[in-house]
């Protein structure tokens, strides 16, 4: 006999629930004065130049896009392939993606800066040979997708929900494929060019999205005092842990590919080796998000591995790792010189000769938090007002 699953929305009464509303929406709030300070007087307040044009922000988009495609293919997923267990999560995962690709939307108007000059031109002059033109159609039909997803289950529509559950997770592949290819089909940049850079997205999404699921759920159910089976987080981790450890194996073989080119030696060993970019990568994207989740998803302390509090450290570990891959991915590609003329070394002026450092400002990191921020902000208005979580998983 199959359980029915009781669906209930959260009290939301309490001093903490609304201690966290008030902070996230704050926070939220701060993100978006940043953002009018910038379209008002410029992105000279942002740390960009240019030749780094692309900074925080982008790495944001990146990010955001992953965690909501991830949600989407691991949540709809399991269940379009039947693991009646996680049932209970088929409202939250196109809720989690819905969030996280407006996140990604809002990231995006932010980099921009003048919206009155872009709006107009993306939709009169729509490019059919470009990349971002694409992507663009994708990532909003994406959200709509989604959304309709969420609204057929709540009308517990059978038929739909499978149509649009395949719809949802086909075009979570296509999304963070594409975005891949934004930065892979970059020629003229050596630290850019990869084929690997789409399916490596697609991988980092199932991984940060389910690792930053895990941590999700475990806080939520333990906040609202609601039972949650430590055998359904454990599972959700090691699908992260599984995606972390190709992430790490398609890195590498990047990584030689690159370095094998004599011609992209001086790149390589810049993006690789200075001492920032070394830390980055070497130590926050593979021993931080990648080796330690693992080992701690497969301890052979059982009191580790199946406690849900040190898979939530897994998964905060391993989408920390995720984006630490999307600055990496983004930055050091424009931060070194590129080569204007085959065989020729420039040696001024200094943004032509030399590779140029990157830190995000303070409007930036605000604007990076305060769309996190709303995330989690709507995502708490969002299970108070509507039944979006089962009364117990598993």
């Amino acid at each position: 006999m199959t359980e029915i699953i009781e669906f209930k929305k959260i009290d939301g009464a309490s001093a903490g629930y609304w201690a966290f509303v008030i902070i996230t929406g704050a926070i939220a709030a701060a993100g978006v004065l940043a953002w009018l300070d910038c379209y008002m007087h410029g992105d000279y307040l942002t740390a960009l130049n240019n030749e780094v044009t692309w900074g925080l922000i982008i790495a944001g988009v990146l990010l955001a896009i992953g965690l909501s495609a991830g949600a989407a293919l691991v949540f709809t997923a399991l269940d379009l392939v039947g693991k009646k267990e996680f049932e209970g999560f088929s409202r939250f995962g196109p809720l989690f993606a819905a969030l996280w690709i407006g996140a990604a939307l809002a990231y995006i108007f932010m980099d921009i800066g003048k919206l009155d000059n872009m709006l107009p031109n993306a939709l009169l002059n729509f490019n059919p040979t470009s990349v971002f033109a694409w992507n663009a159609f994708l990532y909003t039909s994406y959200l709509l997708i989604v959304l309709i997803e969420l609204l057929v289950r709540f009308e517990k529509k059978e038929l739909l929900t499978k149509i649009f559950g395949i719809l949802a997770v086909a075009w979570a592949v296509a999304v963070h494929t594409g975005t891949g290819l934004i930065v892979g089909m970059i020629y003229s940049r050596a630290l850019y060019h990869s084929p690997l850079h789409g399916p490596i997205f697609v991988a980092s999404a199932i991984s940060s999205g389910t690792g930053l699921a895990i941590i999700t759920l475990y806080l939520t159910f333990k906040f609202i005092k609601r039972p949650l089976s430590t055998n359904l987080l454990r599972y959700l981790a090691k699908i992260m842990a599984v995606t972390a450890m190709i992430i790490g194996y398609m890195l590498i073989c990047e990584f030689f590919a690159l370095m094998y080119e004599p011609a992209n030696w001086k790149a390589g060993m810049f993006a690789y080796f200075s001492p920032f970019w070394f830390t980055m990568y070497w130590v926050m994207i593979f021993i931080v998000g990648i080796i330690i989740p693992v080992f701690i998803v497969w301890n052979p302390i059982k009191s580790v591995r199946e406690s849900g509090a040190w898979l939530s450290v897994a998964g905060a570990l391993n989408t920390l790792g995720i984006f630490c891959e999307r600055m990496f991915v983004t930055v050091p590609g424009l931060a070194f010189p590129k080569e204007l003329v085959p065989g020729y070394e420039a040696i001024y002026p200094h943004s032509y000769a030399s590779p140029l450092w990157y830190w995000p400002s303070l409007h930036e990191w605000l604007m990076f938090f305060g769309i996190f921020a709303a995330v989690y902000f709507l995502y708490a208005l969002g299970i108070r007002f509507f039944a979006i979580l089962p009364e117990k998983a598993g």
